[in-house]
């Protein structure tokens, strides 16, 4: 057994030196307190002595877990898909899971096959960013009965588990905050078609009437959709004489388009 690589050692070849059985020598590696103290230190120092390394392949076999979760998200460079990403790799690396992190860049297709071959690849469960939450993709894990929970996205399936944001109320606080401002032209930025950018894009109308409607003057501004767009829409709005004759308020639907606009608002 010393001459064998770490990588060719068994729970049998540690089962051997111990003196136990290998079902005694998995419930030690799975934590399981169905397991004497005096036993469960000898087999951790053989362990640790023989630098073993478990096969999890294997383990995931025959438990039928993996303990790994698929990510999906729609754009990974956006700064709030970032923040998704990192809380959920903390709370899963918390509770002893790994994550497998995937953009679907707002493309059904990629995002349906990103999804097949991470249950394929035997996850032990999904968070799925939709592009639409009814849409195929869903339906998919539905067959499968793999769990999931949506993220950015409601579903009208009481079967699916999902956490998202008021939306709605987010755009009418966003048409209640420029109303405290000397505006008097309010624009907003119309992102991808989604149900969370269809929401805000509702509310922040509906703040507008609601506040000022009657004497603003509300445009919106369509397929604004990431950094670059917000940044390339100021000129055009500032050739077409939009932004520089009177005070003009801009909300813009996401972070990306936000930021993209500030950073060519300042240049000019």
């Amino acid at each position: 057994l010393v001459d064998k690589k770490r990588g060719d050692l068994t729970i049998a070849d540690i089962a051997g030196i111990v003196g136990v059985s290998t079902a005694t020598v998995s419930r030690v590696l799975a934590e399981s307190p169905n397991v004497s103290d005096a036993t469960r230190e000898r087999v951790r120092s053989v362990i640790a002595d023989l630098d073993y390394e478990p096969n999890h392949l294997a383990r995931s076999l025959s438990t039928a877990r993996t303990t790994n979760i698929g990510v999906v998200l729609e754009d990974i460079a956006n700064p709030f898909f970032v923040e998704v990403a990192l809380g959920a790799e903390t709370v899963l690396r918390d509770s002893g899971y790994s994550m497998f992190l995937t953009s679907s860049s707002w493309d059904p297709n990629k995002e349906e096959e990103l999804v097949r071959r991470l249950v394929q690849n035997r996850v032990d469960g999904l968070i799925l960013a939709p592009i639409d939450p009814e849409g195929e993709t869903v339906q998919l894990l539905k067959r499968r009965e793999i769990p999931f929970v949506l993220v950015n996205a409601e579903s009208s399936d009481p079967e699916v588990s999902w956490v998202t944001t008021n939306n709605f109320h987010g755009g009418y606080l966003a048409a209640q905050a420029l109303s405290h401002t000397p505006s008097q032209t309010l624009i907003s930025l119309l992102g991808f078609p989604h149900q969370t950018s269809q929401a805000r894009r509702d509310g922040f109308a509906s703040g507008v009437r609601e506040l000022g409607g009657a004497v603003l003057d509300y445009r919106p501004l369509e397929k604004v959709y990431d950094y670059e767009a917000g940044y390339e829409c100021v000129p055009e709005l500032i050739a077409a004489q939009r932004i520089h004759e009177v005070p003009t308020g801009i909300f813009a639907l996401n972070d990306d388009v936000a930021l993209g606009v500030v950073s060519s608002l300042i240049e000019h």
